[in-house]
């Protein structure tokens, strides 16, 4: 067992412990003042018998009284005359000089105390004294039963509060390696996007690799790449202590298209084909709730199957466009080749499961995209002349555009630009995209801790923070959640796509901004 939790275990039985001492202690006190009251009423009640047997001289009387009240209620009970000499002793067995020479631990065992006896109403002549001696501890068995019935109900309710104890400090320490793993996650992913390019970038330019060797490689980096992309959905239910997966961020687009475009573009390096991408401005913003790794898949496919059309027809002018529009519905995905094209008598056939026209192909390519946008609520079109080219139109409706999803910023009135990020070309890309024709502040930082310290924030001010801020304690959430005005933050960063950012955003208001975008980002002036 962990050493904090006996520790916490060890605290919550002793204070169990000091209860159950307490409660016993509590009992005790009241049922024997509770025991003591009744016996005071029944002295009470005895000596007015007592009096009135005196006041007609029934001595008798008082003598079956006492008797009769020792056996039932008390220890002893004994009368002394107005001249205190000692009348009559029940039991009889009791030494004379039991009421009035008690040693100390006969005070402490039988509890005494006396009630006077009168003639008159007004109490002027006196009888004598009767003394009563009780044993306090005769309530001791009552009070432990009652104690015992509070133990037998709490027991369940200390066993309940245990194990939650013990379950709410596991979901803690969980929650924290939770925490870990995920930051571990996104800095994977953050520091592997570009090493993976670099990795494809070599393998595909590479002349001193065999075919064997080639494809190993790239096996392994698209494993790589799909094991870094699960990792992200995967999360730890501490309520059930499994694992499943977690809410999906939306994806960004434009970058994912980016990506697969920048990967096949290292491809043909060393060749003539050359890939054309062009794009709206609203394209830059437009973000869908689909498989980001299905989606990266597909395009993957539609291009490779572009090269191979364009390598048949072994044409000099070879070129793949790739067309991105985004409308305030819809968007569309446009890959046309000039490659040999498809023959008319086969086009209907194209997306058929199994129907394919390459030698080594399982006609499995393009009907496995067809299912996976019409999942998605869209369409994919195939349009193609032979000898002269093919064209793939993919339509996604675009359901919800999140309000933190942007392609511009606004400058407008604007006196101070404060960027954070600890790349400080980014730092400078900024400076340069902004500063450029306008009459700004500018602040830069590396992170943002010595900018908070300040008493002061710049005032009218933009804020361009990044997520990771690598070495620096405080991540951009925890900066962005510091500064009074979010409407004024905008978060620029390669972790675009990760749950935790984007519901940051959606919270609190703040713009989100993919790194990837900022070269074409638009400056509103006015």
């Amino acid at each position: 067992m962990n050493k904090e939790l006996e520790k916490i275990l060890k605290k919550f039985n002793t204070i169990y412990a000091l209860v159950l001492v307490a409660l016993f202690l509590v009992s005790v006190f009241f049922i024997a003042l509770n025991n003591y009251q009744n016996k005071v009423a029944i002295a009470e009640t005895i000596a007015h018998i007592v009096e009135e047997n005196l006041k007609s001289n029934q001595l008798r009387e008082v003598m079956k009284t006492l008797s009769s009240a020792r056996i039932d209620e008390f220890k002893a009970i004994s009368y002394y005359k107005s001249d205190g000499t000692r009348s009559v002793t029940f039991p009889p067995t009791v030494d004379p000089s039991y009421f009035r020479n008690q040693s100390f631990l006969d005070s402490l065992r039988y509890l005494t105390f006396e009630i006077d006896l009168y003639f008159d109403k007004k109490q002027n002549v006196k009888f004598g004294t009767l003394r009563f001696s009780i044993n306090p501890y005769k309530s001791i068995p009552t009070a432990t039963l009652f104690w015992a019935l509070f133990v037998v109900f709490l027991l369940p309710i200390a066993r309940g509060y245990k194990k939650l104890i013990i379950r709410n400090f596991e979901q803690e320490s969980m929650a924290s390696k939770v925490t870990a793993v995920r930051e571990v996650q996104r800095q994977i992913k953050h520091d592997s996007r570009g090493a993976i390019q670099a990795i494809k970038a070599v393998i595909d330019s590479s002349k001193n690799l065999d075919e064997l060797e080639l494809c190993t490689l790239k096996s392994a980096t698209k494993r790589l790449e799909g094991m870094i992309a699960e990792s992200r959905k995967q999360n730890i239910n501490l309520v059930d202590k499994k694992v499943e997966v977690q809410k999906e961020a939306l994806i960004h687009i434009y970058t994912a298209l980016h990506d697969i475009i920048t990967e096949k573009s290292a491809l043909f390096d060393q060749s003539d084909i050359k890939i054309n991408f062009s794009h709206n401005q609203k394209a830059l913003s437009a973000y869908l709730d689909i498989d980001e790794l299905h989606f990266k898949r597909i395009i993957s496919n539609l291009l490779d199957n572009s090269i191979e059309a364009i390598n048949q027809k072994k044409s000099k002018n070879k070129k793949i466009d790739v067309t991105f529009q985004a409308q305030e519905s819809n968007l569309s995905i446009k890959i046309t080749d000039n490659g040999i094209g498809i023959k008319p008598e086969h086009l209907p056939n194209i997306g058929t499961k199994g129907y394919t026209l390459k030698s080594n192909g399982s006609g499995l390519g393009i009907s496995w995209a067809k299912e996976r946008i019409t999942e998605w609520s869209g369409d994919l079109k195939v349009e193609s002349q032979h000898q002269l080219g093919t064209s793939i139109s993919i339509n996604l409706p675009i359901h919800k555009t999140p309000f933190w999803a942007t392609d511009s910023i606004s400058i407008k009135s604007i006196a101070n630009i404060v960027a954070i990020d600890d790349d400080p070309s980014v730092v400078n890309q900024w400076k340069k995209k902004i500063l450029t024709g306008n009459n700004i502040g500018f602040f830069g930082h590396e992170s943002g801790e010595r900018l908070l310290n300040k008493e002061n924030l710049p005032e009218n001010s933009i804020y361009l923070i990044d997520y990771d801020l690598g070495k620096h304690t405080m991540n951009g959430l925890n900066i962005a959640s510091k500064i009074e005005n979010k409407e004024s933050i905008y978060m620029v960063t390669n972790n675009f796509d990760d749950w935790e950012v984007q519901r940051f955003c959606e919270d609190f208001g703040v713009k989100l901004i993919p790194k990837t975008v900022i070269p074409m980002l638009e400056i509103q002036k006015t």
